[in-house]
């Protein structure tokens, strides 16, 4: 693994490679040896090679998390979404933590099963409140059901701890718009009712 690290700091990804899959050869127990190179692989957009080093891995351990979560990143950067998502859910049963939550919740947005995702991304800021994608994706949600404040309250906080700063702000903008819209909105609607009356008295 140490000397991995030092090919991948001297970018000789090539290098690195060679050396796990020698390790992975000599020494098909070690979970770390396929978890690394599966890793390399997403990183080079090699899927299918990846997902393949993932399989083989839960052959020989079929409850290793690493390789689950490996293989549920590919099928959510592929949006395939209900591939992710039997992943997911075995993952939260061995291992939960706030990052497989907010991947969860993630899927379940895609697949449009937005209570659920609520609940997954609710259940991965209770294990790490400062999670600034789970509020982004939380963000998403509340604008797409049209809560504005809430909505730009959770882009806020997403941005300040992290998360892609431009866009929050953009769609923070759009809320405060739609803020400002829906309570000069009861106006609108009176000017209009006088102008009506108005006319209808003349």
């Amino acid at each position: 693994e140490a000397c991995v690290r030092v090919c991948l700091a001297a970018n000789e990804p090539k290098k690195a490679e060679m050396v796990l899959k020698d390790e992975k050869a000599s020494h098909p127990e070690r979970a770390d040896s396929y978890v690394l190179l599966a890793s390399l692989l997403v990183r080079q957009d090699r899927d299918e090679e990846a997902l393949a080093v993932a399989n083989d891995l839960l052959e020989r351990e079929p409850e290793n998390v690493q390789a689950m979560k490996m293989k549920a990143t590919i099928f959510l950067r592929r949006r395939d979404f209900a591939q992710a998502l039997v992943m997911l859910q075995q993952v939260v049963k061995v291992g939960p933590s706030a990052e497989t939550f907010t991947s969860l919740g993630e899927t379940l947005i895609g697949l449009q099963r937005v209570p659920e995702a609520i609940d997954a991304l609710n259940k991965s800021l209770s294990l790490n409140p400062e999670h600034s994608h789970a509020l982004m994706l939380l963000a998403d949600v509340h604008r797409g059901s049209e809560q504005w404040l809430k909505a730009a309250v959770l882009y806020r906080r997403a941005a300040q701890l992290g998360a892609p700063y431009e866009r929050c702000q953009v769609e923070m903008r759009e809320c405060q718009t739609k803020i400002m819209q829906r309570r000069q909105k009861p106006r609108v609607d009176e000017m209009a009712a006088r102008l009506m009356l108005q006319e209808y008295l003349n």
